[in-house]
Order: structure tokens, then C-alpha cells, then sequence
């Protein structure tokens, strides 16, 4: 499901959209503005959300179910499950975010599967 969002100059549309596993939804919704409150600033709110999914959001690998809105309501995931609900977070206020997905490369070369958040902030 596809949101109405107005386009930003600059960011791809996408960004700013809910999306399978980032479903930007009214529990979502009601949740960001449970931890924001009166917070205006862009980037102070996305300081708060990303400091409630790290401390709320029990490291748990390999999730029972993949998606925000699993992580959301279980309080539980990996890396995937946490940075999906950052970037619903995000993007329930308006905030460019995309979720990415790397390696992490450890000495003697070996490197492990791993996925993060990006937010656009001006």
C-alpha cells in the first residue's frame, strides 16, 4: 500500500513511503508520536526514534517474522527487523530513510551478513 505523501525536492519518492516489511501504518504511526511528543525538529525526532528501537528491540536472530511491524509489536529482531522499524519510524514522520544491506568484515577476512538505517535530514 502505497502512501499520498507530498514529493519532496530531491528524494526519491520511495524513500518516504510505506513498502513491504516497512509498513508505515496507524500503530506505527501512533507509536512516533507517542516517543516524539512535541519534538519538531527533524533531527532531534530522529535521534528519539532510533534511541527507542535501541533500547526497546531485543536483538533476536533469526526473527520469528520479518518486518517492522513484527519487531514492532514483538519488541524482538535482528539487525533487518530493527533497522525496518527505524526507517517505518522515519518515514511515519516524513523523514527520507532507507534500509541497507552490506557485510560487516571482520580480521582474517571474515565478514558477516548485516543490514542499517539511513535518514535524510537538511
Amino acid at each position: 500500500m502505497r502512501s499520498m505523501a507530498p514529493k519532496q525536492e530531491g528524494v526519491p519518492q520511495k524513500e518516504i513511503e510505506s513498502e513491504p516489511f516497512i509498513e508505515v501504518n496507524e500503530e506505527v504511526r501512533n507509536k512516533v508520536l507517542e516517543i516524539v511528543g512535541d519534538i519538531k525538529e527533524k533531527k532531534e525526532q530522529a535521534k528519539l526514534l532510533f534511541i527507542w528501537v535501541r533500547d526497546n528491540i531485543k536483538y533476536k536472530h533469526p526473527p520469528k517474522v520479518w518486518g517492522n511491524l513484527s519487531a514492532l509489536q514483538s519488541k524482538s529482531g535482528d539487525c533487518g527487523s530493527s533497522s525496518f522499524l527505524f526507517v517505518s519510524f522515519c518515514r511515519a514522520l516524513k523523514i527520507p530513510a532507507r534500509v541497507v544491506f552490506g557485510r560487516i568484515f571482520r580480521e582474517g577476512g571474515q565478514s558477516t551478513p548485516h543490514a542499517w538505517a539511513e535518514c535524510y535530514i537538511e
